[in-house]
């Protein structure tokens, strides 16, 4: 016979929490740290972002609240048990280059525990290697957002859209200046945004910089992603 745990949902019978893998859970919310400004030298310049810290012990899975201004993590990083997480967030205003202007991002953290102190329920594998921590919400979704990259996708209303997954797609464009021999070179990043019920794919501008022709690439790429309801996401 054979031991473990499997709970299963009353809807459709569908297994939601099983011993068989690592489960992430909810672990809180990041320190925010400081936000760096998106660049106005027409030479070379970069998009802005906002930097948040998270302490855990384990890896980590970040989800990123949404709203009608693009959104999308520029870099995860990590020191000792200390993550560092860069986030783009547009406020809706764009500087003379066209970079998104910074807003304060909402980051939910997820993580696994590489070892479990004090009280609570935690589930373990049979060679005694932690799995979850029962006590914490587990990282569940509610809609699974296919997207083709570039066509928004209906989703159903959540009172704190919450999307984990990245969006694949990639776009560059050159614009010649005069009759020079230089270039406008503008590269963007791919994130999303939220507005009517419907998830969108969302370019915002990554690089600017002044130089010889590059060609131009647009490429709608396939992408899945999660979308959670965070005020579901309670400690």
């Amino acid at each position: 016979m054979t031991y473990g745990l499997r709970l299963y949902n009353d809807s459709a019978n569908e297994l939601t929490f099983a011993d068989s893998g690592l489960i992430y859970t909810y672990r809180g919310r990041p320190t925010y740290q400081y936000t760096v400004d998106p660049g106005t030298d027409s030479v070379f310049s970069q998009c802005g972002y906002s930097v948040y810290t998270f302490a855990w012990n384990g890896p980590i899975i970040v989800g990123l609240g949404l709203d009608q201004w693009a959104t999308s993590i520029i870099d995860i990083t990590r020191s000792g048990n200390t993550h560092t997480i860069k986030v783009m967030k547009g406020n809706g205003s764009f500087n003379s280059l066209g970079f998104d202007q910074q807003a304060f991002a909402q980051v939910y953290i997820f993580g696994v525990s590489i070892d479990q102190t004090g009280y609570g329920i935690s589930l373990f594998d049979d060679n005694g290697n932690i799995l979850s921590v029962i006590t914490k919400p587990p990282l569940s979704y509610q809609y699974l957002v296919q997207s083709d990259g570039q066509n928004s996708v209906s989703a159903p209303t959540l009172s704190i859209p919450v999307i984990i997954g990245a969006n694949l797609s990639v776009k560059t464009t050159a614009t010649r200046i005069g009759s020079s021999q230089s270039y406008i070179i503008k590269t963007y990043n791919p994130g999303w945004s939220i507005s009517s019920g419907s998830v969108i794919p969302t370019f915002y501008q990554i690089f600017y910089a002044t130089d010889n022709f590059i060609a131009p690439q647009l490429a709608f790429r396939p992408s899945n992603a999660l979308l959670l309801d965070g005020a579901l996401l309670q400690l």
